[in-house]
């Protein structure tokens, strides 16, 4: 009976050190090769509330600055550069007296400084001597609306152009340097003889034909049509 005793501790030993081997048990003492580390778990949450694209870069600013020359160009052109012609919404015309000023549109493709160019104002010869006028072209970005450079204060007369004879075939004569937004751009066209009248700028007044002068009641019509019209942009 002693030797029975003896075994059963010694089995009891052993079922503690070893787990009997079978479905579903494993050696307690054996490294579980069994378990695979599970992937790290991504936590950041991806942003759904701004899906927009970035917005597109700015157009630069135009620039504004004033023609760099210390002179105005030529008085006179022979041909328009290409791409530099331009209409006019309609033709105007003013006289001496009734109809001093009056108001049009004139085209720009883009904003910025141009020598502008037209057949002359004149066309009646030495029978209206003083067919003279200018204009200006106010805008947001020069209010006044006046050219880069002036002959006659701040303004830019073109004076009578045919008391001698008709100019040349095609020949333009220049009327300024405007600043002209893109698109649309008014302008008012006005006569000379006013501002004689106000005793501005005598030595553009013709006195040696006849009933011309200002203060007579000669028309001295001045036309600008827009017919030969080329606005040549300013150099930077």
């Amino acid at each position: 009976m002693r030797s029975l005793g003896i075994l059963s501790v010694a089995v009891l030993v052993s079922c503690v050190e070893y787990e009997l081997e079978g479905p579903g048990r494993v050696d307690v003492n054996r490294p579980d090769t069994d378990t695979v580390s599970d992937p790290p778990i991504d936590t950041e949450i991806p942003d759904t509330e701004n899906n927009e694209p970035d917005p597109p870069n700015p157009d630069p600013p135009i620039n504004t600055d004033p023609p760099t020359d210390v002179d105005p160009p030529s008085e006179h052109i022979d041909n328009c550069p290409d791409g530099a012609t331009a209409t006019l919404a309609a033709g105007v015309y003013v006289t001496s007296w009734d109809r001093t000023q009056i108001p049009g549109s004139i085209e720009a493709e883009t904003g910025g400084w141009y020598h502008l160019y037209d057949y002359a104002l004149s066309e009646s010869g030495s029978s209206q001597p003083n067919e003279s006028g200018y204009l200006r072209s106010p805008n947001g970005t020069n209010p006044d609306g006046q050219p880069h450079w002036g002959n006659c204060g701040s303004d830019w007369i073109q004076p009578d152009q045919d008391n001698s004879g008709p100019p040349p075939a095609g020949l333009r004569a220049y009327l300024g340097t405007f600043w002209l937004d893109e698109g649309t751009n008014a302008f008012t066209f006005y006569h000379y003889c006013p501002l004689y009248r106000a005793g501005q700028c005598g030595e553009f007044h013709n006195t040696g034909f006849g009933d011309g002068t200002c203060f007579t009641d000669n028309w001295n019509s001045v036309h600008f049509d827009g017919h030969g019209i080329c606005i040549v942009l300013a150099s930077p």
